[in-house]
């Protein structure tokens, strides 16, 4: 037997407490909103199947919208998807502000089903404690992370989930919260791939890959992907580009266009300066000591041309577009080589995009296994790429932290400003260095001391600034420090003299020490310093 209970027109429900569904095993019951309708739950909705094969639904046709404040709750204790929503109009929306919770004994039992179209929001993630959950989605249908705080993107297969499994079509992230979205597990896009708003962060575990004849859109300096990221099969749209950067800089790659199932591309930027030293071929003068890209193709992919991009051209050293070139490393030789200047874009301006492609008769050797690009010059006059900082390191030593740094490379470079954070995004001037001077070969050490460094994390980046002005950051560093604790006091009762132990209490600091009597007159006041 089946409840249904049906909202249509412009009606408007709002609960504004927790709301439940509970079917006991005996009844089906169905709720579908139809129309403009809409249901607006100011807590968290929950859908229970107590028992039977009975369906527990929520349904949305139409143009009718469901906004949940806090979480939505499926919870299955029977068989079948018992607990469920269904999706069933491209027009429709579900806005759960949120986290996402499936509970269910085994597989098949609750799920979430895009299948006829529909737009899905989630503020928060999606959460699968026994491992157990659907995800189904049309090609029509598009799940949006929209949330303000840091988000964990679900993976798609939980380990011991059986053929529960989550697909993804259409997914955007869109993300206020200013913090990287983390990815969780593997996942592959099989329609699109949307950058809207937030920087989502993979690794060689964590990936995302876009599938055969599917395609990326959007990207720019507050939205890309940090980390690896895969294109395979074909790219019906033309070139393909690769939304990637890092440390706070966009520096995305283009590829020609690929025409096979099978073809493979995984590409990562690295904020960073280059492996294997400085060995450079005759045909560079020098290359960047700032960035680099890795790429990897698989078996069979062929060899295509590329374009590396910038979105500041005085942020990464460029100032003459004619004699950059892309430099690519040869394993066989041990060097950078050249591979030519097939083309520019954009402007060798400050805050002026733009880019550079390999000669065109010249594509990259790409081998199997990692291979290594970044932007090289042909004239030691021009394009000044930035200070090679080899490392940048922070250390406790004792109560202070010590900021460490080693370059090379330091051609026109005036000094270094090392800047300090408590949030990793509002950073003030901690202390500067002179620069040693041009040099070419040899290394450079730098060292300043944080003598007051905050409980908890602090971030910490290197500003190089040249002569003329203009300035680049290193990526930014954390160290935690532990807050400081209570202080212990011994004896207690004291006669004489009175201990008091700290931990985390800055050495150079005195300690104010006040003692009061029962009814709260102070009796004792003295300043001490801390001793070791």
């Amino acid at each position: 037997q089946t409840l249904d209970m049906s909202v249509g027109n412009e009606a408007e429900v709002v609960l504004g407490a927790d709301f439940t569904l509970q079917q006991d095993g005996a009844y089906a019951i169905t709720i579908g909103f139809y129309g403009n309708a809409k249901l607006w739950v100011k807590a968290n909705m929950t859908l229970i199947g107590a028992g039977g094969n009975y369906s527990n639904t929520l349904n949305t046709y139409g143009s009718s919208k469901v906004v949940i404040d806090s979480s939505l709750i499926l919870n299955s204790t029977a068989t079948d998807e018992v607990a469920a929503v269904f999706m069933r109009s491209p027009s429709s929306k579900i806005e759960v502000k949120q986290d996402i919770v499936m509970s269910a004994d085994s597989e098949g039992d609750v799920g979430l089903n895009l299948t006829q179209g529909g737009l899905l929001y989630i503020g928060g993630v999606f959460s699968r404690p026994d491992k157990y959950g659907i995800l189904r989605m049309a090609d029509d249908s598009k799940l949006i992370y929209n949330g303000s705080s840091q988000q964990y993107i679900a993976q798609e297969e939980m380990s011991g989930a059986g053929t529960d499994k989550f697909t993804f079509t259409n997914i955007e992230f869109a993300n206020t919260s200013g913090l990287p979205m983390i990815l969780t597990g593997p996942m592959e896009v099989t329609d699109s791939l949307v950058l809207t708003e937030g920087v989502l962060n993979t690794d060689s575990v964590n990936t995302i890959t876009i599938a055969d004849s599917a395609k990326i859109v959007g990207g720019g300096q507050n939205c890309y992907i940090n980390g690896p990221l895969t294109k395979r099969g074909t790219s019906p749209y033309g070139t393909f580009v690769f939304p990637i950067g890092g440390g706070g800089v966009y520096a995305p790659v283009q590829i020609d266009t690929l025409y096979n199932s099978t073809d493979e591309y995984t590409i990562q930027y690295f904020n960073c300066p280059p492996p294997f030293g400085n060995n450079i071929d005759p045909s560079l003068d020098h290359i960047s000591g700032q960035e680099y890209w890795s790429i990897q193709k698989a078996p069979g992919t062929p060899d295509v041309n590329l374009s590396l991009f910038w979105s500041d051209a005085a942020a990464r050293g460029i100032n003459d577009l004619g004699s950059l070139a892309v430099a690519f490393y040869n394993t066989t030789l041990s060097q950078w080589v050249s591979l030519g200047n097939g083309g520019t874009t954009g402007s060798a301006s400050a805050a002026v995009s733009g880019s550079v492609s390999n000669d065109l008769n010249c594509p990259p050797p790409f081998g199997n296994g990692a291979n290594f690009l970044t932007l090289g010059s042909t004239s030691d006059q021009f394009n000044v790429l930035p200070v090679e900082l080899i490392s940048f390191t922070a250390h406790l030593e004792e109560d202070i932290v010590a900021v460490k740094w080693e370059t090379s490379f330091e051609e026109n470079n005036d000094y270094f400003a090392v800047e300090k954070s408590t949030d990793g995004m509002n950073f003030e001037l901690l202390g500067t260095r002179l620069a040693t001077g041009n040099n070419s070969v040899v290394s450079n050490y730098y060292k300043l001391e944080d003598t007051a460094p905050a409980g908890g994390y602090n971030y910490y980046r290197l500003k190089q600034v040249d002569k003329d002005g203009t300035f680049y950051f290193s990526e930014t560093i954390a160290i935690s420090i532990d807050n400081h604790s209570a202080p212990v006091l011994f004896p207690n009762p004291v006669k004489h003299n009175l201990h008091i132990y700290t931990n985390g209490w800055s050495r150079r600091s005195n300690v104010q020490v006040d003692i009061f009597d029962q009814v709260g007159e102070r009796i004792f006041s003295r300043s001490y310093p801390i001793q070791t």
